[in-house]
Formats: C-alpha cells, sequence, structure tokens
C-alpha cells in the first residue's frame, strides 16, 4: 500500500485496513545500534506479536524470523498503548517488521539500527514545542519522513493540555514522520511545562527513567546525548546525576543536552533559567558539552561557542570562548504559536521567527548544525538511503549572514613526544655515528612527521615510526639535541634538550661531575674578553685550587692554568681575549670532582 501525505486520507484508509493496530511510533531506550522500542495503539485484537527480521517479507508475518510480544502495555491518552523492546539487534542494518494479532496484520514497516563504529556519521533532528498548531506541525513531521535521520531528539510540549483528543492527534500527526516506503525512525523524548507529570512521557514513549533524565551513546563512543528535565529539581539529584554521568563517560567524542526550558531564552517574555545556568552552564564547559537544544520560546536562535563567566564583557553570565565553548541553540518552533526575538545577545550568531527544527551531522572531529525552515515540506525531495547528508531538493535552510553551518570543531591536542637516545649528559668517546630517536604518538589524529635538530639545525626528518636518524658529528664537542613532532593538525611539541659530548677532552675521558653539589656559572656568556667563574661547593675552605682547562669544538685544548678559589669571592676572573670567536668547553677539576660548562666567545 502506497503511504499518501494527506493526514485526513491516511487515518481514514488505515483504520479500514489496519484497524487493529494504529499511532506507531518507535523509541530509544538503550544502546540505538542494538536496541529499538516499537510501540503503537492496540485498538482491537489480542496477543499481538511483533515479527521481525533482516529480510523484507512485506505483511507475510509467518516468514520473518524472530517474534516478540509486548514487554509493556499500558492505558494512557485515550489509547491502548504497546512496546515490544528489541535487543541484540545487528548495528547499522535494516529491520522490517509487521504487528500481528488475533484480528490481523499491520501494514509494513522498517527501521535501521544506529552504526556502532565512531567513525561513522551520524544524523538528527532536534527541536520542539509542537503544541496547537498542527498545519506546521505536520509540515515538520513530513521533513523527519524526508531527511531520515538516526533519531529525532523533540524537548517538550508535545501538545497544549495534554487531553486524550490532543494525544491522539498528536499521534496521528506523528505518522507523518514514517516515509511512504515504511521507513520509521526513532524519537527520544524530553518534558516539557505542558506535560503536567512524569508519567506522560513514561506512558506514551517508553522512555528508560521515570524521572525523565537519561542519556544514550550512538555510534560505539561517538556521541553521547543527554536529556534532561528542566520541569522537576534541578538541582540535587538530577545534577548530581549528570555530574557523575559525565566524568564516567569521558572518553566519548562529543557530548550534547536536550531540555525544555532555556537558561538565556530570545525572547523578552521569558523569564531567564538561573537554576539550569547555576546548576549545569559551568559543568557543561568543563566537561565539554559542546552543543546544548533548548526548547520553550518559540523563537530561533544559535549562539556562538560560550562559556559562563561574569567578567567584564560577559553578558548574562557568558562570554564567547570559540575553542571549547557551548553552542546553545533552539527554541522551539515545531509549531507552537510564535514569539518575538527581542533578547538578542552579544554573544548570539543568530536569531529569526519562523517554525523550524535544527538538522545535525556528528563525525568524529566536527558537529555541523543547521537550520531547517519546515513551511515548504510539501515541495521538498527525500534523501537517499546511501548518503542520508546531503540536502534534498528545495530543503529550506536557512541562511542568515555569517553562514548556513555552524560548525563546532574538536580542540587539537598536541602530539607527545619523548627524545629516547641519546640522554642528557651522554657522551660518545670518539666521533663516531650517533642514533638519534624518539618516540611520539597524538592522542585526537596522528603524527605527521618527527624531526630531529642538533644546535638548533634540522638534521633529519622521519615521517614513518620508529623515528631515528644516524647522526655523525662534524668534529668532536659538547652538542644539544632535541626532537620535535608535528600532528596531521599542525601542532607542534619539543623535546626538552639534551646535552652530549663528543670525543675525550682529557687522558680520563670526559664525565659529569658525580658530586651534585659542585657547580659553576659563566657569566657573561656569551663573552667577549672576559668571563667570572663562579663556583657553588658546599664543603669550600677558605682558599682552593683548581685545575682549568677550555677546549674548542675539535676537542683540542686551548688553555690549561692552576687557579684558586677563594671562599670569599667562590670565584675567579679568567681573560680570553685571546680565543677565537667560537664554541668552548671548559673544565674544571676540584680534588675529587669535575665539572663542565659550554660557553661562546664572540668578537666585535
Amino acid at each position: 500500500m502506497k503511504r499518501l501525505n494527506l493526514i485526513s486520507v491516511f487515518v481514514c484508509i488505515s483504520l479500514m485496513i489496519y484497524a487493529k493496530t494504529n499511532r506507531y511510533r518507535l523509541m530509544l531506550r538503550d544502546d540505538p545500534a542494538t536496541t529499538i522500542v516499537i510501540g503503537w495503539e492496540q485498538v482491537s485484537g489480542d496477543s499481538p506479536v511483533v515479527y521481525y527480521g533482516t529480510i523484507d517479507y512485506g505483511t507475510n508475518y509467518a516468514l520473518y524470523p524472530s517474534g516478540q510480544a509486548p514487554d509493556r502495555a499500558v492505558a494512557y491518552g485515550g489509547m491502548n498503548n504497546q512496546y515490544v523492546r528489541l535487543k541484540g539487534l545487528v548495528p547499522n542494518t535494516a529491520y522490517y517488521f509487521v504487528i500481528h494479532d488475533t484480528e490481523g496484520t499491520s501494514e509494513r514497516f522498517w527501521f535501521k539500527t544506529a552504526p556502532s563504529d565512531p567513525s561513522a556519521r551520524l544524523s538528527f533532528i532536534a527541536g520542539g514545542d509542537s503544541r496547537n498548531n498542527r498545519a506546521p506541525r505536520q509540515q515538520a513531521n513530513k521533513l523527519v519522513a524526508k531527511l531520515r535521520p538516526h533519531a529525532v531528539f523533540f524537548g517538550g510540549d508535545m501538545t497544549a493540555d495534554g487531553t486524550d483528543v490532543e494525544w491522539k492527534d498528536w499521534m496521528d500527526d506523528w505518522q507523518l514522520t514514517i516515509g511512504i516506503d515504511g521507513r520509521m525512525v526513532p524519537i527520544v523524548a524530553a518534558r516539557g511545562n505542558h506535560e503536567t507529570s512524569n508519567s506522560i512521557i513514561t506512558n506514551l514513549f517508553d522512555v528508560p527513567d521515570s524521572n525523565i533524565y537519561y542519556a544514550l551513546t550512538f555510534a560505539g563512543g561517538l556521541i553521547r546525548c543527554y536529556t534532561l528535565n528542566t520541569e522537576i529539581s534541578i538541582s540535587g539529584t538530577q545534577t548530581s546525576w549528570l555530574s557523575s554521568d559525565l566524568a564516567a563517560n569521558a572518553s566519548v567524542a562529543w557530548k550534547m543536552a536536550q531540555y525544555h526550558k532555556p537558561m538565556r531564552p530570545h525572547t523578552s517574555v521569558k523569564p531567564e533559567g538561573f537554576s539550569q545556568y547555576s546548576s549545569w552552564a559551568q559543568m557543561f564547559y568543563d566537561q565539554g558539552v559542546r552543543l546544548v537544544v533548548e526548547c520553550d520560546a518559540h523563537t530561533v536562535k544559535t549562539t556562538w561557542p560560550i562559556m559562563p563567566s561574569v567578567a567584564i564583557g560577559s553578558e548574562e553570565g557568558f562570554v564567547r570562548e570559540d575553542e571549547k565553548g557551548t553552542v546553545y541553540t533552539g527554541e522551539g518552533c515545531w509549531g507552537a504559536p510564535l514569539r518575538l526575538n527581542d533578547d538578542a545577545k552579544s554573544w548570539t550568531r543568530n536569531s529569526g521567527i519562523f517554525n523550524q527544527f535544527k538538522w545535525i551531522f556528528v563525525s568524529a572531529d566536527t558537529i555541523e548544525l543547521r537550520t531547517i525552515d519546515v513551511n515548504n515540506a510539501d515541495q521538498v525531495g527525500t534523501v537517499s538511503d546511501n548518503n542520508v547528508f546531503l540536502p534534498p531538493v528545495n530543503l529550506n535552510i536557512w541562511h542568515p549572514g555569517n553562514g548556513a553551518v555552524t560548525y563546532i570543531v574538536q580542540p587539537n591536542l598536541a602530539p607527545v613526544v619523548s627524545l629516547t637516545t641519546p640522554a642528557n649528559g651522554d657522551v660518545f668517546p670518539s666521533v663516531q655515528p650517533i642514533v638519534l630517536a624518539a618516540t611520539a604518538t597524538d592522542p585526537d589524529g596522528t603524527v605527521k612527521q618527527v624531526e630531529f635538530f642538533v644546535d638548533g639545525n634540522s638534521v633529519n626528518m622521519d615521517a614513518v615510526a620508529p623515528y631515528s636518524f644516524s647522526w655523525l658529528p662534524v668534529a668532536s664537542g659538547m652538542y644539544t639535541v632535541h626532537a620535535s613532532a608535528t600532528d596531521n593538525a599542525g601542532a607542534i611539541t619539543d623535546t626538552p634538550p639534551a646535552s652530549i659530548v663528543v670525543g675525550a677532552f682529557s687522558g680520563t675521558g670526559y664525565r659529569q661531575s658525580t658530586a651534585p653539589e659542585l657547580d659553576i656559572a659563566i657569566r657573561p656568556n656569551p663573552a667577549h674578553t672576559s668571563v667570572q667563574i663562579i663556583v657553588t661547593e658546599n664543603s669550600l675552605q677558605l682558599t682552593e685550587e683548581a685545575w682549568l682547562s677550555i677546549f674548542d669544538v675539535t676537542g683540542q685544548p686551548v688553555l690549561s692554568k692552576k687557579v684558586t678559589v677563594s671562599h670569599g669571592t667562590r670565584g675567579f676572573l679568567l681573560n680570553v681575549s685571546a680565543l677565537k670567536a667560537g664554541q668552548y668547553l671548559l673544565k674544571l677539576d676540584m680534588g675529587e670532582q669535575t665539572i663542565y660548562k659550554r660557553f661562546i666567545k664572540y668578537n666585535e
């Protein structure tokens, strides 16, 4: 049977041919890749069973390999609501199903489980406030059928007064979210202020928590989506749960939230959400909740990324913070009466007044947010199941002056790099090839290259792990080595420098002092005509003799003399005017202790 878009014709034909079940819906309460909830109204008949499988057998229920009776039945909203909770499904797979009872079989529907791979791309629709204007509500629902997202996040205020008639009308209108080929999309429901109790949402949408705050993780950790409840106490148990859950899921790539009443509504007739602000705003920023969908105000808004602040330049407790801030978007308009957008802030990106919802794409490194004007749904084409991210013909994507797409990107984390060889203080007794090696990783990408430097000059670049290079010094001397890693996004991390010595500078070889109490400083460095050698040695007597040697970069001695270090001055003056410009190594022997320092001589 071909599904028609005219709601009245659809309902009449459904009642004539498929009269035993009606008002179908899908929900999520567990892993979207492996579970689904199928809900419907059981109009008449007994012993309903959902028959399902991955092959389309049409309405021939006996051919489907699996069957399941309802897990829950509840009379509410003037309907006998039935819920089957399917588990153990295969990720990213189409499932076809029918509902069969003692009086007949429903038409054939199908859905597709979400992917389980974090490298997947997801499509969501988010909005709310469908209350009492059925025409725009039906237009928005038709677009759900045409855009075929992985889920719809609905932020509450489905009806105006919650009467049985209103809920039946709402469910009838929701049938327009079903594609002409029977494709159904799950709804993730939040509570609004026009839902006068939590039980309304639990009874009509079989959500996983009776307090109507819960979270779902999509695509194996790509994004965790929080549904919160602004119609109960925000501080206390709800916020404690949110804090714990955010911390426990720190490893997911993205976090987003939906709830009904906004923190900072963009219409002046709505009060400020001080409780949400004080309980959630800082937590969202600290725990990386990068996108929040709000409703209730019946207007259109998207903010720049913002963070809580009361510093100079802030407005209503927020300042713009592009790298890690939270984008707040909304605010309703799925059919409720529109309100004037007369309360923009300095950090408001865009605002407007029209019936709309948000179309959201999520991938590993980017969230894309678009605002869809729903008023021309009948003229819009349908996305291809092979590419649900390509906008169909005539889709009215809002194009304000600063662009139709809000991009939220992950802050790039710098690579981690360590120089494994040589180690600081290593001595190589002769001029020989020296292996420069490093390890490097990137926490959110790949390492593009590791570059090795000697005395600040690049000597090699390696793009393949293990990162290493055999470097041959040109002469004996003292050298400084470090490595630098660059990631795929251009971030660079340097290792601390390692000072090494190449060549033997004395008969006993070149060694660092093993006595940490001995140290010297050379001032000034670089030097022109003379340097002050300042000695630090805790056990220094009134005077003590020492032997001073200076070597050039080839390891040849250029100066050797006995010096006296006095207790009063703790040092001595050394004339270096005769030395050529260049780099030198100074060696000081005091008893059993030896120390080396490098200095530079320059000529004007």
